[in-house]
Protein backbone atom coordinates (compact mmCIF):
# COMPACT_ATOMS: atom_id res chain seq x y z
CA UNK A 1 0.00 0.00 0.00
CA UNK A 2 2.82 2.41 0.86
CA UNK A 3 4.50 1.56 -2.45
CA UNK A 4 1.33 2.49 -4.35
CA UNK A 5 1.08 5.81 -2.51
CA UNK A 6 4.71 6.72 -3.31
CA UNK A 7 4.19 5.83 -6.95
CA UNK A 8 1.09 8.03 -7.13
CA UNK A 9 2.94 10.91 -5.57
CA UNK A 10 5.76 10.65 -8.12
CA UNK A 11 3.30 10.51 -11.02
CA UNK A 12 1.55 13.65 -9.74
CA UNK A 13 4.87 15.46 -9.33
CA UNK A 14 5.92 14.52 -12.89
CA UNK A 15 2.63 15.78 -14.30
CA UNK A 16 2.97 19.13 -12.52
CA UNK A 17 6.53 19.62 -13.77
CA UNK A 18 5.53 18.85 -17.35
CA UNK A 19 2.69 21.34 -17.19
CA UNK A 20 5.04 24.04 -15.80
CA UNK A 21 7.57 23.51 -18.60
CA UNK A 22 4.88 23.80 -21.26
CA UNK A 23 3.71 27.21 -19.93
CA UNK A 24 7.19 28.82 -19.35
CA UNK A 25 7.91 32.21 -21.15
CA UNK A 26 11.45 33.39 -22.16
CA UNK A 27 12.92 36.43 -20.33
CA UNK A 28 13.54 37.97 -23.74
CA UNK A 29 9.80 38.13 -24.34
CA UNK A 30 9.05 40.11 -21.15
CA UNK A 31 8.51 43.90 -21.64
CA UNK A 32 9.79 45.63 -18.52
CA UNK A 33 8.44 49.11 -17.82
CA UNK A 34 11.47 51.37 -17.32
CA UNK A 35 12.34 55.07 -17.86
CA UNK A 36 15.15 56.14 -20.22
CA UNK A 37 16.88 59.49 -19.62
CA UNK A 38 18.38 61.71 -22.29
CA UNK A 39 19.58 65.33 -21.98
CA UNK A 40 19.59 67.91 -24.75
CA UNK A 41 21.72 71.04 -24.34
CA UNK A 42 19.74 73.61 -26.28
CA UNK A 43 22.63 75.92 -27.20
CA UNK A 44 25.15 73.17 -27.81
CA UNK A 45 25.33 69.51 -28.61
CA UNK A 46 27.26 68.03 -25.74
CA UNK A 47 28.25 70.50 -23.00
CA UNK A 48 27.00 73.53 -21.14
CA UNK A 49 29.51 76.20 -22.19
CA UNK A 50 28.89 79.62 -20.65
CA UNK A 51 32.21 81.04 -21.85
CA UNK A 52 33.62 84.17 -20.21
CA UNK A 53 31.34 86.22 -17.98
CA UNK A 54 32.14 89.33 -15.99
CA UNK A 55 31.96 88.76 -12.25
CA UNK A 56 28.66 89.89 -10.80
CA UNK A 57 26.84 89.20 -14.08
CA UNK A 58 24.57 86.21 -14.69
CA UNK A 59 23.91 84.17 -17.81
CA UNK A 60 21.30 81.49 -18.46
CA UNK A 61 21.41 78.39 -20.65
CA UNK A 62 18.73 75.74 -20.98
CA UNK A 63 18.76 71.98 -21.01
CA UNK A 64 15.89 69.68 -21.84
CA UNK A 65 15.57 66.39 -19.95
CA UNK A 66 13.83 63.75 -22.10
CA UNK A 67 12.18 60.54 -20.90
CA UNK A 68 12.41 58.20 -23.89
CA UNK A 69 11.25 55.20 -21.84
CA UNK A 70 7.84 53.71 -21.05
CA UNK A 71 7.76 54.43 -17.31
CA UNK A 72 7.85 57.56 -15.22
CA UNK A 73 11.33 59.10 -14.91
CA UNK A 74 12.05 60.36 -11.41
CA UNK A 75 14.75 62.98 -10.91
CA UNK A 76 15.69 62.89 -7.25
CA UNK A 77 18.11 65.82 -7.42
CA UNK A 78 20.33 67.92 -9.69
CA UNK A 79 23.87 68.51 -8.51
CA UNK A 80 25.80 71.53 -9.84
CA UNK A 81 29.34 72.90 -9.33
CA UNK A 82 29.91 76.11 -7.40
CA UNK A 83 28.69 79.21 -9.27
CA UNK A 84 25.75 77.47 -10.96
CA UNK A 85 22.11 76.99 -10.01
CA UNK A 86 19.00 75.58 -11.63
CA UNK A 87 15.34 76.58 -11.53
CA UNK A 88 14.19 72.92 -11.19
CA UNK A 89 15.85 70.51 -8.81
CA UNK A 90 13.69 67.36 -8.73
CA UNK A 91 10.46 65.87 -9.99
CA UNK A 92 8.85 63.38 -12.30
CA UNK A 93 8.77 63.25 -16.08
CA UNK A 94 6.10 61.13 -17.74
CA UNK A 95 7.02 58.63 -20.44
CA UNK A 96 7.81 60.17 -23.81
CA UNK A 97 7.76 63.65 -22.23
CA UNK A 98 10.41 66.23 -21.33
CA UNK A 99 11.27 68.91 -18.81
CA UNK A 100 13.07 72.20 -19.59
CA UNK A 101 15.53 73.37 -16.97
CA UNK A 102 17.30 76.74 -16.83
CA UNK A 103 20.90 76.74 -15.58
CA UNK A 104 22.25 80.08 -14.36
CA UNK A 105 25.95 80.92 -14.13
CA UNK A 106 26.87 83.74 -11.70
CA UNK A 107 30.63 84.01 -11.14
CA UNK A 108 31.84 86.06 -8.19
CA UNK A 109 35.59 85.69 -8.71
CA UNK A 110 37.90 85.79 -11.73
CA UNK A 111 38.53 82.09 -12.14
CA UNK A 112 37.39 79.06 -14.11
CA UNK A 113 34.23 77.28 -13.00
CA UNK A 114 34.50 73.69 -14.24
CA UNK A 115 32.71 70.49 -13.40
CA UNK A 116 29.66 68.36 -14.22
CA UNK A 117 25.94 68.80 -13.87
CA UNK A 118 24.74 65.47 -12.41
CA UNK A 119 21.18 64.21 -12.74
CA UNK A 120 20.29 61.54 -10.13
CA UNK A 121 17.42 59.46 -11.50
CA UNK A 122 15.75 56.05 -11.62
CA UNK A 123 16.98 54.95 -15.05
CA UNK A 124 18.75 51.71 -14.18
CA UNK A 125 21.14 52.12 -17.09
CA UNK A 126 22.16 55.70 -16.26
CA UNK A 127 21.12 56.58 -12.77
CA UNK A 128 23.74 59.36 -12.59
CA UNK A 129 23.81 61.28 -15.88
CA UNK A 130 26.76 63.70 -16.20
CA UNK A 131 26.79 66.82 -18.42
CA UNK A 132 30.03 68.81 -18.64
CA UNK A 133 29.69 72.46 -17.62
CA UNK A 134 32.21 75.22 -18.35
CA UNK A 135 32.39 78.89 -17.39
CA UNK A 136 34.89 81.53 -16.41
CA UNK A 137 34.61 84.67 -14.31
CA UNK A 138 36.53 87.58 -15.83
CA UNK A 139 37.27 91.28 -15.36
CA UNK A 140 34.91 93.92 -16.73
CA UNK A 141 37.77 95.08 -18.99
CA UNK A 142 38.30 93.01 -22.13
CA UNK A 143 42.07 92.92 -22.42
CA UNK A 144 42.63 92.39 -26.17
CA UNK A 145 41.71 93.78 -29.58
CA UNK A 146 38.17 92.74 -30.48
CA UNK A 147 36.43 92.01 -33.80
CA UNK A 148 32.63 91.80 -33.89
CA UNK A 149 31.20 91.10 -37.35
CA UNK A 150 27.47 90.67 -36.69
CA UNK A 151 24.73 92.07 -34.49
CA UNK A 152 24.49 88.72 -32.72
CA UNK A 153 28.18 88.83 -31.81
CA UNK A 154 27.87 92.41 -30.55
CA UNK A 155 24.83 91.62 -28.43
CA UNK A 156 26.48 88.52 -26.98
CA UNK A 157 29.65 90.44 -26.06
CA UNK A 158 27.66 93.12 -24.25
CA UNK A 159 25.57 90.48 -22.46
CA UNK A 160 28.78 89.12 -20.94
CA UNK A 161 29.04 92.31 -18.89
CA UNK A 162 32.11 94.06 -20.28
CA UNK A 163 32.37 97.82 -19.76
CA UNK A 164 35.79 98.59 -21.27
CA UNK A 165 38.10 97.26 -23.99
CA UNK A 166 41.86 97.51 -23.49
CA UNK A 167 42.47 97.30 -27.22
CA UNK A 168 41.02 98.25 -30.59
CA UNK A 169 37.35 97.62 -31.32
CA UNK A 170 36.55 96.56 -34.89
CA UNK A 171 32.90 96.51 -35.87
CA UNK A 172 32.13 94.80 -39.17
CA UNK A 173 35.75 94.26 -40.16
CA UNK A 174 39.13 95.69 -39.17
CA UNK A 175 40.34 96.10 -42.75
CA UNK A 176 37.71 97.36 -45.21
CA UNK A 177 36.55 94.79 -47.77
CA UNK A 178 33.84 94.42 -50.38
CA UNK A 179 31.69 92.35 -48.02
CA UNK A 180 29.00 93.94 -45.86
CA UNK A 181 28.30 92.52 -42.42
CA UNK A 182 24.96 92.17 -40.67
CA UNK A 183 25.63 94.70 -37.95
CA UNK A 184 22.90 97.33 -37.82
CA UNK A 185 22.61 98.81 -34.31
CA UNK A 186 25.28 100.26 -32.00
CA UNK A 187 22.95 100.98 -29.07
CA UNK A 188 24.28 98.03 -27.02
CA UNK A 189 27.66 99.81 -26.90
CA UNK A 190 26.24 102.35 -24.45
CA UNK A 191 27.54 99.93 -21.81
CA UNK A 192 31.16 100.39 -23.00
CA UNK A 193 32.95 103.34 -21.41
CA UNK A 194 36.49 103.10 -22.78
CA UNK A 195 38.38 101.64 -25.74
CA UNK A 196 41.69 102.39 -27.45
CA UNK A 197 40.79 102.83 -31.13
CA UNK A 198 37.57 102.41 -33.08
CA UNK A 199 37.09 100.87 -36.53
CA UNK A 200 33.61 100.69 -38.04
CA UNK A 201 33.86 99.21 -41.52
CA UNK A 202 31.46 97.49 -43.91
CA UNK A 203 28.46 97.56 -41.56
CA UNK A 204 24.81 98.37 -42.23
CA UNK A 205 24.40 100.89 -39.40
CA UNK A 206 22.36 104.03 -40.05
CA UNK A 207 23.47 105.88 -36.91
CA UNK A 208 26.37 106.06 -34.45
CA UNK A 209 23.98 106.21 -31.50
CA UNK A 210 25.44 104.08 -28.74
CA UNK A 211 29.09 105.20 -28.92
CA UNK A 212 28.62 108.83 -27.85
CA UNK A 213 29.91 108.28 -24.28
CA UNK A 214 32.87 106.05 -25.14
CA UNK A 215 36.27 107.48 -24.21
CA UNK A 216 38.83 106.90 -26.96
CA UNK A 217 42.24 106.45 -25.34
CA UNK A 218 44.39 106.54 -28.49
CA UNK A 219 41.76 108.35 -30.60
CA UNK A 220 42.15 106.64 -33.96
CA UNK A 221 38.78 106.36 -35.69
CA UNK A 222 38.19 104.68 -39.06
CA UNK A 223 34.80 104.48 -40.74
CA UNK A 224 34.81 102.88 -44.19
CA UNK A 225 32.06 101.56 -46.41
CA UNK A 226 29.12 101.92 -44.02
CA UNK A 227 26.67 102.28 -46.87
CA UNK A 228 23.62 103.22 -44.78
CA UNK A 229 25.29 105.75 -42.44
CA UNK A 230 23.81 109.23 -43.00
CA UNK A 231 25.67 111.42 -40.47
CA UNK A 232 28.19 111.40 -37.63
CA UNK A 233 25.78 112.46 -34.89
CA UNK A 234 26.61 110.60 -31.64
CA UNK A 235 30.33 110.57 -32.47
CA UNK A 236 32.27 110.10 -29.17
CA UNK A 237 32.31 113.41 -27.31
CA UNK A 238 34.64 112.71 -24.37
CA UNK A 239 37.70 114.12 -26.14
CA UNK A 240 38.19 117.13 -28.38
CA UNK A 241 41.58 115.98 -29.66
CA UNK A 242 41.61 113.14 -32.19
CA UNK A 243 44.73 111.49 -33.56
CA UNK A 244 43.24 110.05 -36.77
CA UNK A 245 39.83 110.39 -38.37
CA UNK A 246 39.52 108.35 -41.57
CA UNK A 247 36.23 108.47 -43.48
CA UNK A 248 35.85 106.65 -46.79
CA UNK A 249 33.09 105.20 -48.94
CA UNK A 250 30.15 105.93 -46.60
CA UNK A 251 28.02 106.62 -49.61
CA UNK A 252 24.93 108.03 -47.85
CA UNK A 253 26.89 110.28 -45.47
CA UNK A 254 25.54 113.82 -45.94
CA UNK A 255 27.30 115.74 -43.17
CA UNK A 256 29.98 115.39 -40.52
CA UNK A 257 28.48 117.85 -38.03
CA UNK A 258 28.99 115.27 -35.29
CA UNK A 259 32.70 116.26 -35.30
CA UNK A 260 31.95 119.88 -34.35
CA UNK A 261 33.25 119.43 -30.77
CA UNK A 262 36.71 118.48 -32.03
CA UNK A 263 39.42 121.15 -31.97
CA UNK A 264 42.49 119.17 -33.04
CA UNK A 265 43.09 116.32 -35.48
CA UNK A 266 46.54 115.03 -36.36
CA UNK A 267 45.53 113.23 -39.55
CA UNK A 268 42.18 113.91 -41.20
CA UNK A 269 41.33 111.75 -44.23
CA UNK A 270 38.02 112.18 -46.06
CA UNK A 271 37.55 110.34 -49.34
CA UNK A 272 34.96 108.86 -51.69
CA UNK A 273 32.03 110.45 -49.89
CA UNK A 274 29.57 110.71 -52.76
CA UNK A 275 26.84 112.58 -50.88
CA UNK A 276 28.85 114.65 -48.41
CA UNK A 277 27.54 118.18 -48.90
CA UNK A 278 29.99 120.11 -46.73
CA UNK A 279 32.72 119.76 -44.11
CA UNK A 280 31.14 122.12 -41.58
CA UNK A 281 31.89 119.60 -38.82
CA UNK A 282 35.52 120.74 -39.02
CA UNK A 283 34.66 124.39 -38.34
CA UNK A 284 36.11 124.37 -34.81
CA UNK A 285 39.43 122.78 -35.77
CA UNK A 286 42.43 124.96 -34.94
CA UNK A 287 45.19 122.37 -35.45
CA UNK A 288 45.86 119.78 -38.14
CA UNK A 289 48.99 117.90 -38.92
CA UNK A 290 47.76 116.55 -42.25
CA UNK A 291 44.58 116.91 -44.29
CA UNK A 292 43.47 114.89 -47.29
CA UNK A 293 40.15 115.25 -49.05
CA UNK A 294 39.37 113.38 -52.25
CA UNK A 295 36.40 112.08 -54.19
CA UNK A 296 33.75 114.35 -52.65
CA UNK A 297 31.77 115.50 -55.71
CA UNK A 298 29.27 117.69 -53.84
CA UNK A 299 31.72 119.88 -51.91
CA UNK A 300 32.40 123.25 -53.58
CA UNK A 301 34.20 125.17 -50.83
CA UNK A 302 36.59 124.88 -47.87
CA UNK A 303 35.08 127.68 -45.77
CA UNK A 304 34.87 125.38 -42.72
CA UNK A 305 38.68 125.44 -42.45
CA UNK A 306 38.89 129.18 -41.80
CA UNK A 307 39.61 128.64 -38.08
CA UNK A 308 42.56 126.33 -38.65
CA UNK A 309 45.56 128.13 -37.19
CA UNK A 310 48.31 125.53 -37.72
CA UNK A 311 49.03 122.76 -40.21
CA UNK A 312 52.46 121.15 -39.87
CA UNK A 313 52.14 118.56 -42.65
CA UNK A 314 50.68 118.59 -46.15
CA UNK A 315 47.23 119.44 -47.46
CA UNK A 316 46.10 117.24 -50.35
CA UNK A 317 42.89 118.17 -52.15
CA UNK A 318 42.03 116.12 -55.24
CA UNK A 319 39.23 114.70 -57.36
CA UNK A 320 36.51 116.95 -55.95
CA UNK A 321 34.69 117.78 -59.16
CA UNK A 322 32.99 121.05 -58.24
CA UNK A 323 35.42 122.41 -55.63
CA UNK A 324 36.37 125.92 -56.69
CA UNK A 325 36.60 127.95 -53.44
CA UNK A 326 39.70 127.67 -51.22
CA UNK A 327 39.28 130.96 -49.41
CA UNK A 328 38.86 129.15 -46.10
CA UNK A 329 42.59 128.36 -46.28
CA UNK A 330 43.72 131.94 -46.85
CA UNK A 331 44.04 132.86 -43.12
CA UNK A 332 46.24 129.82 -42.56
CA UNK A 333 48.46 130.51 -45.56
CA UNK A 334 48.92 134.21 -44.81
CA UNK A 335 49.69 133.57 -41.12
CA UNK A 336 52.84 131.60 -41.88
CA UNK A 337 51.65 128.66 -39.76
CA UNK A 338 51.44 126.24 -42.68
CA UNK A 339 54.77 124.46 -43.01
CA UNK A 340 53.77 121.73 -45.47
CA UNK A 341 52.88 121.60 -49.16
CA UNK A 342 49.52 122.21 -50.82
CA UNK A 343 48.66 119.58 -53.44
CA UNK A 344 45.60 120.23 -55.60
CA UNK A 345 44.58 118.00 -58.49
CA UNK A 346 41.44 117.23 -60.50
CA UNK A 347 39.28 119.73 -58.68
CA UNK A 348 37.34 122.36 -60.58
CA UNK A 349 39.98 124.87 -59.47
CA UNK A 350 43.49 123.79 -58.51
CA UNK A 351 45.26 126.84 -57.13
CA UNK A 352 48.76 127.04 -55.76
CA UNK A 353 49.45 128.15 -52.23
CA UNK A 354 50.58 131.56 -53.46
CA UNK A 355 47.41 132.04 -55.50
CA UNK A 356 45.27 131.41 -52.41
CA UNK A 357 47.45 133.68 -50.26
CA UNK A 358 47.21 136.45 -52.86
CA UNK A 359 43.43 136.29 -52.84
CA UNK A 360 42.95 134.34 -56.05
CA UNK A 361 41.22 131.68 -53.98
CA UNK A 362 37.96 131.06 -55.83
CA UNK A 363 37.52 130.57 -59.56
CA UNK A 364 34.80 128.70 -61.39
CA UNK A 365 36.85 127.11 -64.13
CA UNK A 366 35.01 125.97 -67.31
CA UNK A 367 34.36 122.24 -67.38
CA UNK A 368 36.59 121.62 -70.39
CA UNK A 369 39.56 123.31 -68.73
CA UNK A 370 42.03 121.93 -66.23
CA UNK A 371 43.44 124.61 -63.99
CA UNK A 372 46.79 123.90 -62.41
CA UNK A 373 50.02 122.16 -63.29
CA UNK A 374 49.63 118.56 -64.42
CA UNK A 375 52.33 115.89 -64.27
CA UNK A 376 51.72 112.48 -65.87
CA UNK A 377 54.21 109.72 -65.03
CA UNK A 378 52.58 106.55 -66.34
CA UNK A 379 50.10 105.17 -68.84
CA UNK A 380 47.62 104.79 -65.98
CA UNK A 381 47.90 108.47 -65.08
CA UNK A 382 47.59 109.39 -68.74
CA UNK A 383 44.36 107.37 -69.01
CA UNK A 384 43.00 109.11 -65.90
CA UNK A 385 43.72 112.54 -67.34
CA UNK A 386 42.32 111.88 -70.79
CA UNK A 387 39.11 110.42 -69.33
CA UNK A 388 38.12 113.99 -68.39
CA UNK A 389 38.36 115.14 -72.04
CA UNK A 390 40.06 118.41 -71.12
CA UNK A 391 40.66 120.77 -74.04
CA UNK A 392 42.77 123.33 -72.21
CA UNK A 393 45.35 123.27 -69.43
CA UNK A 394 45.82 126.52 -67.51
CA UNK A 395 49.31 125.73 -66.30
CA UNK A 396 52.17 123.41 -67.15
CA UNK A 397 51.84 119.92 -68.61
CA UNK A 398 54.63 117.43 -67.94
CA UNK A 399 54.58 113.94 -69.45
CA UNK A 400 57.47 112.00 -67.97
CA UNK A 401 58.01 108.28 -68.32
CA UNK A 402 61.18 106.66 -67.00
CA UNK A 403 61.42 103.84 -69.57
CA UNK A 404 64.60 102.25 -68.25
CA UNK A 405 63.49 102.25 -64.62
CA UNK A 406 59.95 101.03 -65.24
CA UNK A 407 59.77 97.25 -65.48
CA UNK A 408 55.98 97.17 -65.92
CA UNK A 409 55.25 97.42 -69.64
CA UNK A 410 51.64 98.42 -68.94
CA UNK A 411 52.80 101.55 -67.11
CA UNK A 412 55.15 102.77 -69.83
CA UNK A 413 53.96 105.73 -71.87
CA UNK A 414 54.13 104.64 -75.48
CA UNK A 415 51.14 106.39 -77.06
CA UNK A 416 49.74 109.93 -76.79
CA UNK A 417 46.79 109.43 -79.12
CA UNK A 418 44.25 109.85 -76.31
CA UNK A 419 45.25 113.54 -75.99
CA UNK A 420 43.48 114.42 -79.23
CA UNK A 421 41.04 116.76 -77.42
CA UNK A 422 43.87 118.95 -76.14
CA UNK A 423 44.10 122.31 -77.91
CA UNK A 424 45.99 124.57 -75.50
CA UNK A 425 48.63 124.51 -72.75
CA UNK A 426 49.12 127.97 -71.29
CA UNK A 427 52.42 127.17 -69.57
CA UNK A 428 55.28 124.82 -70.37
CA UNK A 429 54.76 121.51 -72.13
CA UNK A 430 57.36 118.79 -71.47
CA UNK A 431 57.52 115.34 -73.05
CA UNK A 432 60.44 113.32 -71.66
CA UNK A 433 61.66 109.74 -71.19
CA UNK A 434 58.69 108.12 -72.89
CA UNK A 435 58.56 105.22 -75.33
CA UNK A 436 56.48 107.05 -77.94
CA UNK A 437 57.41 106.64 -81.65
CA UNK A 438 55.39 109.68 -82.78
CA UNK A 439 53.32 112.61 -81.53
CA UNK A 440 49.94 111.33 -82.65
CA UNK A 441 47.32 112.83 -80.32
CA UNK A 442 48.78 116.35 -80.49
CA UNK A 443 47.41 117.14 -83.93
CA UNK A 444 44.81 119.52 -82.46
CA UNK A 445 47.24 121.34 -80.17
CA UNK A 446 47.05 124.97 -81.31
CA UNK A 447 48.85 126.89 -78.56
CA UNK A 448 51.67 126.42 -76.04
CA UNK A 449 52.31 129.36 -73.74
CA UNK A 450 56.01 129.38 -72.92
CA UNK A 451 58.08 126.37 -73.94
CA UNK A 452 57.63 123.07 -75.75
CA UNK A 453 60.37 120.67 -74.68
CA UNK A 454 60.74 117.18 -76.17
CA UNK A 455 63.66 115.28 -74.69
CA UNK A 456 65.04 111.78 -74.16
CA UNK A 457 62.34 109.91 -76.06
CA UNK A 458 64.57 107.30 -77.64
CA UNK A 459 61.98 105.83 -80.00
CA UNK A 460 60.62 109.15 -81.25
CA UNK A 461 61.10 109.50 -85.02
CA UNK A 462 57.95 111.29 -86.21
CA UNK A 463 56.88 114.88 -85.34
CA UNK A 464 54.41 115.35 -88.17
CA UNK A 465 51.36 115.70 -85.87
CA UNK A 466 52.67 118.98 -84.41
CA UNK A 467 53.35 120.59 -87.79
CA UNK A 468 50.11 122.65 -87.61
CA UNK A 469 51.27 124.04 -84.26
CA UNK A 470 54.84 124.77 -85.34
CA UNK A 471 53.85 126.28 -88.67
CA UNK A 472 51.10 128.50 -87.22
CA UNK A 473 51.68 132.22 -86.77
CA UNK A 474 50.53 131.80 -83.16
CA UNK A 475 53.53 129.67 -82.21
CA UNK A 476 55.90 131.93 -80.30
CA UNK A 477 56.94 129.52 -77.54
CA UNK A 478 60.43 128.24 -77.07
CA UNK A 479 61.14 124.90 -78.73
CA UNK A 480 63.78 122.52 -77.41
CA UNK A 481 64.37 119.06 -78.84
CA UNK A 482 67.27 116.82 -77.82
CA UNK A 483 68.33 113.23 -77.11
CA UNK A 484 65.42 111.73 -79.03
CA UNK A 485 65.94 109.26 -81.89
CA UNK A 486 65.25 112.14 -84.28
CA UNK A 487 65.79 115.77 -83.24
CA UNK A 488 64.52 118.22 -85.87
CA UNK A 489 64.89 121.98 -85.55
CA UNK A 490 62.03 124.49 -85.81
CA UNK A 491 63.31 125.39 -89.27
CA UNK A 492 63.21 121.75 -90.42
CA UNK A 493 59.67 121.31 -89.11
CA UNK A 494 58.57 124.60 -90.65
CA UNK A 495 59.89 123.36 -93.96
CA UNK A 496 58.00 120.06 -93.55
CA UNK A 497 60.86 117.76 -92.52
CA UNK A 498 59.03 115.99 -89.68
CA UNK A 499 60.18 112.37 -89.62
CA UNK A 500 63.35 110.30 -89.84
Amino acid sequence: MKNIQVLGFLLLLFANCTSSDDNQVSNDDVLIDEPSIRVEVLDDFTILNFGDLVTGVSKELEIRIHNDGNAVLSISRIELPNGYKSNWESGSIQKEASQDVTITFSPDTETEYLGDLILYNNDSNTNQLHVEIIGKGVSATYDEDLLLTTQEELNDFIARGYTAINGDLCLGWCNPTGTYYDLTNLLPLQQIKKIKNLNINNTLITSLEGIEDIELEETNVTMWNNIELENLDFFPTKKSIIHVINLRGNEKLENIDGLSHITSINICLISNQENLENINGLSNIDYLYQLEMAGCPKIDNLDALSNVATVEGDIRIRNNNILYNYCGLKPLFTSGSFTGILYTEYNRYNPSRSEVSDGDCDREIPENTYHGDMRIDSAVELATFTAYNFEKIEGDLTIFGDVEGDEDEELKISDLSTLSNLTEVTGEFWISYTDIPNLKGLENLAHVGTTLQIRNNRALTNYCDILPLIQSLDFTAGFQVEDNFFNPSVEELTNGTCSE
